[in-house]
């Protein structure tokens, strides 16, 4: 119905609504797109926390049953995922998925993971143990019996399971 003072029909929507629409769409696609990148990471720590966890109980493990570490990893750093490495086969029991071919990958999609253990008992892991780091990584010693660490395909270091100063 058309009155004097309202000459148009109000059934559809005018220009001004429809951009305020668009642009209130674009803000929250736009809020929601940066939040998933801070959820991707989040996750990505969660599934490299796990791993490395799970790698290091079952070395704990190991040693607790058997008195010492696994015979595999006693000769210094080991990259988990060369083939023909042993470890897989003294830590299946221990581990929560002991597929004896998987690659185990860090939550950033590297397979690029390292161990090292303490081979003196002291408790930490001095840093020329560690040949795999980039120069100037760590400084001081590493305060761990089990040191476990990810890098990626420049060598730089993405996940380690202590904490860097």
């Amino acid at each position: 119905m058309k009155t004097a003072a309202f000459p148009y029909s109000s059934s559809g929507f005018s220009l001004i609504e429809l951009l305020v629409v668009l642009s209130v769409i674009g803000i929250m696609a736009g809020v929601g797109l940066s939040g998933t990148k801070g959820i991707q990471n989040w996750m990505a720590k969660t599934r490299t926390a796990d791993l490395f966890s799970n790698l290091e109980l079952s070395c704990r493990l190991y040693k607790y049953d058997n008195g010492s570490w696994p015979p595999s990893l006693t000769g210094g750093e080991v990259q988990i995922n060369e083939t023909g490495n042993q470890w897989r086969d003294d830590l299946a029991i221990y581990l929560k998925s002991s597929a004896k071919e998987q690659t185990y990958m860090d939550g950033y999609g590297n397979a690029d993971i390292r161990i090292v253990l303490d081979s003196d008992g002291d408790k930490r892991i001095y840093p020329e143990e560690m040949p795999g780091l980039p120069i100037n990584y760590i400084l001081t010693d590493v305060w761990k019996q089990v040191a476990i660490y990810s890098l990626d395909a420049d060598g730089q270091v993405i996940a380690t399971n202590w904490e860097s100063k």
